[in-house]
């Protein structure tokens, strides 16, 4: 009987605890969102002073995101390249600690730095098309997924972190269930990643600010801003074997894609 009772006398506290949590959480995410919305009107309404439409809705809210350095994974390389040839590398070349060259009787899968390039002669898929795709980066060891396609070539965008990188496309063309060939970047590099600086991302509403404010400089006249999203690009390093990714956050407007640095500010366009 004692031990009933204090059993419920534990689950009592536990539910009084939390009806507390409750009561102090709930009314600070309602400030929260009420804050995100007044800031999404306000934006709106600075904009539309400037004959510039903003997308519905709240504001995307901004992932912690530091500019990052990183090294080519070598397990993460022979991983790919595994997926890829589909089999065993018969041969394997390394030039310093950035590019490797691996070959097999299916064809050869060659990676320098970020990017990679292979050519098949006979690899044959498991089924054929998006799905096939989507298997075989997943066999690759990539966070991905396929935004494009186009007469037999599908498009799939990488992510890091949680976050997409822009820059980081990777290009499959097949025929039928067959694929001939692999092209574009590899960021195979979540285990070598390194944090550059503390200093994190910039929010979506001071990206939009920043752009607004950078109008006549990038020659931008468009009218309207159809989506934002938050991500990396991958940036010049001094270093041959490393890899930079920035913070960004990517504008799609009526009149093409531009970048916000998520640490300087600076705009560009795409391409």
């Amino acid at each position: 009987m004692r031990a009933s009772k204090l059993k419920n006398l534990v689950l009592l506290i536990l539910i009084l605890c939390n009806a507390a949590l409750l009561v102090l959480v709930v009314p600070t995410q309602l400030s929260q969102k009420r804050q995100a919305q007044r800031t999404a009107q306000e934006l709106r309404s600075l904009f539309a002073g400037y004959d510039i439409r903003l997308p519905a809705g709240d504001l995307p809210e901004a992932l912690t995101l530091y500019p990052l350095e990183a090294t080519l994974d070598p397990e993460a390389a022979l991983r790919a390249a595994r997926a890829i040839l589909g089999a065993e590398p018969e041969a394997v070349t390394e030039t310093g600690s950035y590019a490797m060259l691996y070959a097999a009787s299916s064809g050869t899968c060659a990676l320098r730095r970020e990017r990679l390039e292979a050519a098949l002669e006979d690899r044959s898929l498991s089924g054929s098309g998006e799905r096939a795709v989507a298997r075989l980066l997943e066999d690759m060891g990539l966070s991905a997924r396929v935004i494009s396609s186009e007469e037999g070539a599908y498009t799939a965008r990488q992510s890091l972190l949680g976050a997409p990188v822009f820059s980081a496309d990777l290009t499959f063309t097949l025929w039928g269930s067959r694929l001939e060939a692999v092209s574009g970047s590899f960021c195979a590099v979540e285990d070598t990643l390194t944090a550059l600086s503390r200093e994190s991302c910039i929010s979506c509403s001071d990206a939009l600010v920043a752009f607004l404010a950078a109008r006549d400089s990038t020659g931008w006249v468009g009218a309207s801003i159809a989506r934002m999203e938050q991500g990396y690009l991958l940036a010049d390093s001094a270093s041959a074997s490393k890899l930079r990714l920035n913070p960004v956050w990517r504008l799609e407007t009526d009149t093409g894609v531009y970048y916000v640095n998520g640490l300087t500010r600076e705009v560009f366009q795409e391409g």
